[in-house]
């Protein structure tokens, strides 16, 4: 897998053993609903080009595309913007077919905001 930290290609050899549990299920990433194991594979990559799975725990989504793609980010927060003017930001991201990911904020699980938000 090749990824790109600072925009410089990085390549890391990975294998099909991937962490799981005493019933054989996928300790951190999921299967997908077909059945594919990609996400774990992409995970375990990601993983070994930054040390370890403990390195990848928690974090930004848009930190793994940069990684991915090699491009630059721009990051927004929402909490002084209305609903229209981050909708037509969301919009115009869209149209010029960037990927868009999203988060919040939150330590666990457990942690929601008043919107019941992890």
């Amino acid at each position: 897998m090749t990824f790109y930290p600072l925009g410089v290609p990085k390549t890391v050899i990975v294998d099909d053993y991937l962490p799981l549990d005493k019933n054989l299920n996928a300790v951190f990433a999921r299967p997908g609903k077909d059945g594919s194991i990609w996400p774990l594979i992409l995970e375990k990559g990601f993983s070994k080009l930054l040390g370890n799975y403990g390195h990848i725990d928690g974090g930004a989504p848009y930190i793994g595309i940069q990684y991915m793609r090699g491009s630059p980010y721009v990051k927004y927060t929402h909490k002084d913007e209305t609903a229209d003017s981050v909708w037509n930001l969301l919009q115009q991201h869209f149209k010029d077919e960037d990927l868009v990911t999203c988060s919040t904020p939150g330590g666990d699980d457990t942690d929601t905001d008043a919107d019941g938000l992890v």
